[in-house]
Order: C-alpha cells, then sequence, then structure tokens
C-alpha cells in the first residue's frame, strides 16, 4: 500500500497504480524508462505531482519502446487484469507516434460503442525517444519535418462559413493546401523517417502529443538527460526520471518555469477521471429525459443542439470527453415550456434556473438543474445561484429580414447579454482591463439587463422565416442554426439509447458548425472536458458499486 502524504485525485492515484504496472513489466523485461516532461517538472517542483497534472509521461528509447508493446500485447495475464497499449494500429483517429498504456475502468458501454469505451479508460501516456543525429541541422530538420505531418493531419478542407466570418488565418489557408495534398501514407511515411537513424547519436528527438501550438509540437534535447535515468522514489514507487533534471526543466520550460509549476487547478472534472465524467453524463441524462417527458406530454418542440448532436450523429450518446447537454428551441416553444415546467417538475428533485427563480442569474437562457448536486465555476458560492449539475435549454429567436437590422440587433443583444453576465465577471475575474469593463458593465442590475437584453431580442413581432441565436459567436442570417426549417422539420435519433429529437436538417448544421469533416475527430489535446468546475459533487448518484 503506499503512502501519500497529499491527496491525490481519483486519475492521479490511477495514474500510479498504471506506473506501478509499467515498473513490473519494465523490470521483468529489462527495459528503462524515466518520468519526462511535465512528470519530471512535479519531480523537480514538488518531488511528486503538481497539482494541475492529470496522467504521467514516460519515456523510452525507441528500442524498448517497442519491446514495451509486443510485452503488453503478449501478456495474457495483464490483459486479463485490464491493462492494454492504445495506440494508432488498435484505436481510430489517434494518429500519435505516442502510446497509452491503459487501465479499464468500471465505465460499461454498448457493444456497439467499443471504440468509445477507451476514452472512458485511465491512463499514462509512453513516449518513444529517437535518435535524432548528431548536429543541430540534422536534429531541426527531423523536428521539421515532423511539424509538417502534424499539420497534415490535422488538415481541413476550407471552411466556406470561416470567410464569411471573416476568419482570414493564413494558418486555414496552408491546412486547405495541405488537406488536398494528402494521400493517406502520412503516418507510414513519417514512421519510416523517424525510424531512420537506429544507432546513437548526440540527440534525440521526443514526439509532442499533436497540438494546434506550432510551439510545442516536438523538441529535440541532448541525449545526456536520457541515457542514464536517475533512480528515486515517487509515492513509494521506486522508478526513475531525467538525468540533470534542474538544468532539463530549465531548459524545457524557460521563463514560463514558475508560471507552469503554479498553474491554477481548473479541469476539475479532468482530474476527477473518466468513472466520474461518466456519472456525470448519466445524471445529465436523467435530467435531459425529464425535460423530454415534460415537452413530449405538452407537444412542445426542441432539438438536440450543438454538441450533443455531434455526439448523437457521431457516437450515439455523448461525445466520450463532454461534458454537457444542450437542447435548441424555438423562442415561442421556450415560453411554452418555461409556463408549464414549474407545475411539472418533482421540486424536491429538479430546479428550474431562469432570471426569475435564481437571484443571481447571469444567463439569457433557461438550465435544468439537479438538486443535491455542485458543478460549479469557481467565485459562485458569493452568489445567490443554483450550483447544481444542469442542461442548457437554448431560444432561438425570431429575427428581421433585413441583414442589416439583423447584425444590428444582434450587436445590441450580446451587449446586453454581457451585462447580464458581468456582476460574475466583476467578481471573478483578475485586476485588469476585462475586470475593469465587467466592473462598469454591473453597476447595472443583472435583471434590468436582461429585460434590456429580452425587449431586443423580440423585436421582431411577425414570422418572417428568419431566426436568431444569441448564444452563438457568429449569428449570420445563413447559419443552419437560423432556417427555420432547421425547428420545424424534426424527426427522433438514438441518444444513449433514448429517443430524441433531432433536426432533419442535421447534414448541414453539422457540416457549418464542426466543417464538413464533423465525424473526424479533434486533435488528441482536445479530447478532454471544456467546462472548468472549480466545485464537484455528484451527489452519490449513479455510483459504481
Amino acid at each position: 500500500m503506499r503512502e501519500m502524504s497529499e491527496k491525490l485525485y481519483p486519475v492521479q492515484e490511477a495514474a500510479l497504480d498504471i506506473l506501478e504496472k509499467l515498473k513490473e513489466i519494465c523490470d521483468k523485461n529489462e527495459l528503462k524508462y524515466m518520468l519526462i516532461e511535465d512528470s519530471a517538472l512535479g519531480v523537480y517542483a514538488r518531488e511528486g505531482l503538481l497539482p494541475w497534472v492529470y496522467t504521467l509521461t514516460v519515456g523510452m528509447s525507441k528500442v524498448d519502446y517497442d519491446k514495451f508493446i509486443d510485452a503488453c500485447n503478449e501478456d495474457e495475464k495483464l490483459i486479463s487484469e485490464g491493462y492494454y497499449v492504445m495506440c494508432h494500429d488498435n484505436t481510430p483517429q489517434f494518429n500519435e507516434f505516442t502510446i497509452r498504456f491503459a487501465k479499464r475502468s468500471r465505465v460499461v458501454l454498448p457493444k456497439d460503442r467499443k471504440e468509445d469505451q477507451k476514452y472512458y479508460d485511465f491512463f499514462i501516456v509512453v513516449k518513444p525517444i529517437y535518435y535524432s543525429g548528431n548536429s543541430s541541422k540534422e536534429c531541426k530538420g527531423m523536428e521539421k519535418a515532423y511539424r509538417s505531418y502534424i499539420q497534415a493531419i490535422n488538415s481541413r478542407p476550407l471552411n466556406k462559413n470561416a470567410l464569411k466570418r471573416l476568419e482570414f488565418e493564413p494558418l486555414n489557408f496552408i491546412l486547405a493546401y495541405k488537406y488536398k495534398r494528402l494521400t493517406g501514407n502520412e503516418y507510414s511515411e513519417m514512421e519510416v523517417r523517424l525510424n531512420k537513424i537506429s544507432e546513437r547519436t548526440r540527440f534525440v528527438f521526443i514526439p509532442e502529443i499533436e497540438t494546434k501550438d506550432d510551439n510545442n509540437v516536438g523538441y529535440c534535447n541532448d541525449i545526456k538527460y536520457y541515457e542514464n535515468p536517475v533512480k528515486i522514489d515517487f509515492y513509494g514507487i521506486e522508478t526513475y526520471t531525467v538525468a540533470h533534471i534542474e538544468e532539463y526543466v530549465q531548459k524545457r520550460y524557460g521563463k514560463n518555469l514558475d508560471r507552469t509549476i503554479n498553474k491554477r487547478v481548473e479541469r476539475k472534472s479532468e482530474l476527477m477521471g473518466p468513472e466520474f465524467l461518466r456519472r456525470l453524463q448519466l445524471i445529465q441524462l436523467d435530467i435531459f429525459c425529464e425535460f423530454d417527458r415534460i415537452c413530449r406530454k405538452h407537444n412542445i418542440k426542441y432539438m438536440l443542439g450543438a454538441g450533443t448532436a455531434l455526439g448523437a450523429k457521431r457516437h450515439g450518446g455523448f461525445i466520450p470527453w463532454d461534458d454537457d447537454m444542450d437542447a435548441f428551441m424555438m423562442y415561442d416553444e421556450y415560453l411554452k415550456f418555461l409556463e408549464v415546467a414549474d407545475s411539472e417538475i418533482d421540486h424536491d428533485i429538479y430546479f428550474l434556473k431562469t432570471q426569475k427563480s435564481d437571484k443571481d442569474c447571469n444567463l439569457v437562457f433557461s438550465q435544468l438543474k439537479r438538486n443535491n448536486t455542485v458543478y460549479s465555476k469557481g467565485g459562485r458560492k458569493d452568489f445567490e445561484t443554483h450550483p447544481g449539475i444542469l442542461i442548457d435549454i437554448l431560444p432561438i429567436m425570431d429575427a428581421p429580414k433585413n441583414p442589416i437590422l439583423h447584425k444590428i440587433q444582434d450587436r445590441i443583444c450580446k451587449f446586453y447579454k454581457t451585462m447580464t453576465w458581468a456582476h460574475i465577471g466583476a467578481h471573478t475575474y483578475k485586476p485588469g482591463l476585462k475586470k475593469k469593463y465587467y466592473m462598469w458593465l454591473a453597476k447595472t442590475d443583472n435583471k434590468k439587463a436582461y429585460e434590456k437584453y429580452i425587449k431586443w431580442a423580440t423585436m421582431t413581432k411577425k414570422e418572417t422565416g428568419y431566426m436568431s441565436f444569441y448564444d452563438i459567436v457568429n449569428n449570420f442570417m445563413d447559419n443552419p442554426v437560423n432556417h427555420k426549417k432547421t425547428h420545424t422539420e424534426l424527426t427522433q435519433m438514438k441518444f444513449e439509447g433514448h429517443e430524441f429529437y433531432i433536426t432533419k436538417n442535421l447534414e448541414n448544421y453539422l457540416s457549418y458548425a464542426y466543417s464538413k469533416e464533423y465525424m473526424r475527430y479533434p486533435i488528441i489535446k482536445e479530447r478532454v472536458p471544456k467546462h472548468s468546475p472549480a466545485e464537484v459533487d455528484l451527489g452519490g448518484l449513479h455510483p459504481y458499486e
């Protein structure tokens, strides 16, 4: 039993369990390994894990890395214990030159979602260390080739909607050009390039997990850090880290060293781990089923929206790393729902958050929440607002035919929407221009700001066939969300075993929101929950026995 000098998050405790298993395999097969990157930084700064780090990163020479994968795949006992290697060869859309050494969690998905299951498991990252040459020129050549490969696999066709949104970013055109030149052989070609040097060289190369940040794509380094790893005690585990660790972290993190070490814990749901995330999703599903029940009983129309709609199409349920649910409704249907919901819901279980029911409500839409749960961002304790787990219920307003009036209305509504939220921002933001701006806006009471918002949002009294969705950044008239038929022509689709309403215009809607390649997953670093709660409590719901 490991002795813990500090309380760790569940995902961190699981990472240590997996590290112990990795050590067992490496010791048995005489393989050399070491903690690198943020894990080495934790050793340097705290002799343990940094609070915001949710997993461990281990490095191995490419030779030992390959032997480790073979050892894992051939060990039936290991597999029976729930450990496995997740890699490019066995996982679709995992185009990485790294692996995840994973441990099965208690999450169980339907058989038809076998590939999604992997994203609900615990893991640590294992990276190969490649020889990259004896000169800086050879070293930079490998990094340049790797960066080119990363851009190629992340490339997308040029999104015509981006042009309408005036997003003339040069990178969009570069990626579109690379997309047209894709052959499908990029991974194998890069694999050959990385394995080109088999003999020891002065410099090494370690792939970064794919990222959009070009300043953080792969790095080359001196072999002295990796050739003779240093033995350490890591939470009672005899393990290894890079040599010359102080020099290593100074070189790797540079001027950002202190800021990186002291990074705030923000992704609480990520730190709580995949079992927590799945329980959260199931609670949200319960809430949505109650919402759906009320709507069906009173013949109120709604549709799955945003990532919930994408999850229904691509996964048959939640996107494995998603942590919210969205329902879109035309404003007249939205008002019908608000009118009947208060008498329909069980107030011991649910709470309908609106500007009327929630004193410090900072929203221009509604949320149906689960009582006796908490899923709240930082700074909310100082306000009288319900902190519970929720689903978003978002109204779509009637809009004018005239595109100029549409833009004017959108700008004004966005301003009052920000004003409605400003009292939260004025309290929670760090000192700076944004905080001053929110403090100025917060001089107007959130209720009065909402009244002004709703006055402008409902200024179009006659039906024009055009809609307006003020909770989207780019609220253009030709956005499929703003097409009336999107909300009137509905069908049903399976979501986590339930039938929910969704637009028949789903193809156009998803293509607009996520590009025509919406079936492609985002890059690995973006496959994480997007919300950042500071306080979480599932209220004992959907426990694992």
